[in-house]
């Protein structure tokens, strides 16, 4: 979901932390994890 609203829909992360009611760092740590999961998946 983070990394929809962050890539997909250009929400900052101070929008997306007011949204979803989490701390800034869980935002950046989801985005992260997200992205490499992505990255995985797309090198198979």
């Amino acid at each position: 979901m983070v990394l929809t609203m962050f890539y997909l829909e250009e929400i900052p992360f101070r929008d997306i932390r007011f949204v979803l009611r989490i701390p800034d760092g869980t935002v950046k740590s989801r985005l992260c994890h997200a992205q490499l999961m992505l990255k995985e998946a797309l090198e198979v």
